[in-house]
């Protein structure tokens, strides 16, 4: 899972737009939201909030965000010892229905579905 889809934005995506992306995510996740959870639940939240500040603080950051593009991009520059097999990922665009497929100003929304899906993780784990 690369950055970009952890956040729910494409690879176009402004700093503002991936902070907001950022916000509705890591409400969902924080550890301090899970604190009454069993302790496997807690570690997952911690795991995940980890993830996403990563993410932001990659994608936000001009010159460590063209070097993530570079490598992401190029499965060859890969360090080795990376576990992928086949082609390198592509990211997602997301597209504006409208006619003319112009990107979407915004990032998409957390869907009820993702939602769902985090706390079935939690729960389950």
């Amino acid at each position: 899972m690369t950055h970009y889809d952890r956040l729910g934005v494409g690879p176009a995506a402004t700093a503002a737009e991936i902070r907001d992306a950022w916000r509705r995510r890591a409400y969902l996740v924080h550890p301090d939201r899970h604190h009454g959870a069993p302790g496997d639940v807690r570690a997952l939240a911690t795991a995940e909030m980890a993830a996403l500040n990563e993410a932001i603080a990659t994608l936000t950051d001009p010159h460590r965000r063209a070097r993530y593009d570079r490598v992401v991009a190029q499965p060859e520059s890969r360090p080795t010892g990376h576990a992928t097999s086949g082609p390198a990922r592509t990211h997602a665009v997301y597209r504006d229905p409208r006619p003319g497929g112009r990107r979407a100003a915004t990032p998409r929304p957390i869907t009820a579905a993702e939602r769902r899906g985090f706390l079935r993780r939690l729960r389950v784990r």
